[in-house]
């Protein structure tokens, strides 16, 4: 992990300047490949435009200057806006129930979309993790007993937890 020390965020920092945080960290690691994913995960506090009303958390890429493009997560501290973002959601009153769950559907996304509309999505425009967003919801051993929604799997032809 690497914690960005150099500014403090702004209150309601803008798409572009998400996907500088996630620039610098591919500075810091060197990494520009399309197998990095960065994640730029806001602290307690920080709302960027559309937080908790229209949207969780999203992942994006951008084009960094004479290394191609990264691409990154928008982890916004889901705790700020409580059960529209998944605080107990399942079977508990678990506060970071939607980290789990949501921090899990966008780094599905990022891994198999990573630069939006240009990877896996269904013939209607869905990715992987919309096509089961909040849909059964368990607490999953395999994931040390937290939360997490599935994702869709062409070869199950449905939304799994596991193979």
């Amino acid at each position: 992990s690497y914690v960005d020390t150099t500014s403090n965020p702004p209150s309601r920092p803008s798409q572009s300047a998400i996907a500088a945080e996630a620039t610098k960290a591919a500075a810091k690691y060197g990494d520009y490949s399309a197998s990095a994913a960065y994640l730029v995960m806001l602290p307690h506090g920080i709302r960027p435009s559309g937080f908790g009303t229209q949207y969780c958390a999203w992942h994006s890429s951008t084009n960094v200057s004479g290394h191609g493009i990264i691409a990154y997560t928008n982890d916004p501290y889901l705790p700020d806006v409580g059960a529209s973002c998944g605080a107990g959601s399942v079977n508990s009153p678990g506060t970071l129930d939607g980290v789990s769950i949501v921090y899990g559907h966008e780094q599905g996304e990022t891994e198999t979309d990573p630069q939006p509309n240009t990877g896996w999505l269904d013939s209607g425009g869905a990715e992987n993790g919309d096509k089961c967003a909040w849909t059964n919801l368990i607490n999953n051993p395999a994931a040390g007993n937290y939360p997490s929604q599935p994702l869709w799997s062409n070869a199950n032809n449905g939304c799994v937890q596991s193979y």
